[in-house]
């Protein structure tokens, strides 16, 4: 009885497991396999990507054996915007502080916190999408300037914990 073990496919789709989202990246299975399957449905042997995502591969070689390959492309420059001052005075402009990641980006997870002058905490939210309205229960907080605590998460990029938060002032000007 002789047992024969077939290989199993090897392959890397591109130089590194991740690479910077933005710029177009050749992702290539290599040739020789009897079929290729993308997380997409896709069944060709190269794509190219720059959109931020997880790009996997399922390859079958000629003896049936399977192997697979991931790659993710990951926000390499994530810019957070946040205002030195609002005016939550209705007018439709500015009535509203909150942080503004640029891009098509939002954290699986996000806590802000607001302090008045006396280190007091009057606003806080999980609501990326929320923000601050200026009010203090119910109340138009006064014109002064206030401290942010902001921690959040974007998924495949940047973490900020309790550590090591994103701290800041904000105006309120009314």
């Amino acid at each position: 009885m002789t047992l024969e073990v077939n290989p199993k496919p090897w392959l890397n789709l591109a130089e590194a497991d991740t690479l910077c989202a933005g710029t177009p990246h050749m992702l290539d299975a290599g040739p020789g396999y009897e079929s290729y399957l993308w997380q997409d449905g896709s069944v060709i042997q190269s794509r190219t990507e720059s959109d931020a995502g997880i790009y996997t591969v399922q390859v079958v070689n000629s003896y049936g054996c399977t192997g697979e390959s991931t790659v993710w492309l990951i926000p390499c420059s994530l810019e957070l915007i946040m205002p030195n001052a609002f005016t939550p005075n209705g007018d439709g402009r500015n009535d509203i502080f909150r942080p503004v990641l640029l891009g098509d980006v939002t954290p699986l997870r996000f806590f802000m916190q607001i302090y008045n002058k006396w280190g007091e905490l009057i606003y806080e939210t999980n609501d990326y999408g929320a923000g601050w309205d200026g009010t203090v229960k119910g109340s138009p907080a006064p014109s002064s300037v206030y401290v942010y605590v902001i921690t959040f998460e974007v998924p495949g990029y940047i973490n900020t914990t309790t550590v090591n938060p994103v701290r800041g002032s904000i105006s309120l000007i009314r």
